[in-house]
């Protein structure tokens, strides 16, 4: 089986599972932080897959908008989930803010697992 046959069955499976889950949670459900944490890893995983299919890794690339505008040349885009608030720790902490949630989007398998069982 090729590779691209295999990730499409892959995708295949992943969408079944994606929608019986949607049914399976409820819109006010609070869900368990390690529940959380997949499904945003998994979020950004197809995002990125997505956007290297639609709008390619060439630095010429050309971003385009929802509409087809061109919205800049030769640029990454950061998503709002890679919003970086380090620097605002301390007012955030005196905002009254004790919970923290750091991913580790860049990390290898083994490094995400020890860290989910901490």
């Amino acid at each position: 089986m090729s590779e691209a046959r295999m990730a499409r069955a892959s995708l295949k499976k992943t969408i079944a599972y994606a929608t019986e889950l949607l049914t399976m949670i409820g819109k006010d459900d609070e869900l368990e932080a390690w529940i959380q944490s997949k499904i945003s890893d998994m979020d950004h995983h197809i995002e990125s897959i997505y956007s290297y299919y639609k709008f390619g890794d060439d630095e010429d690339n050309e971003s385009e908008d929802s509409q087809g505008r061109v919205i800049g040349n030769d640029k990454h885009y950061l998503s709002m989930k890679d919003n970086d608030q380090s620097a605002n720790l301390r007012a955030l902490i005196g905002a009254g803010i004790s919970s923290f949630k750091i991913e580790g989007r860049y990390k290898d398998l083994p490094y995400e697992i020890g860290r989910a069982h901490v």
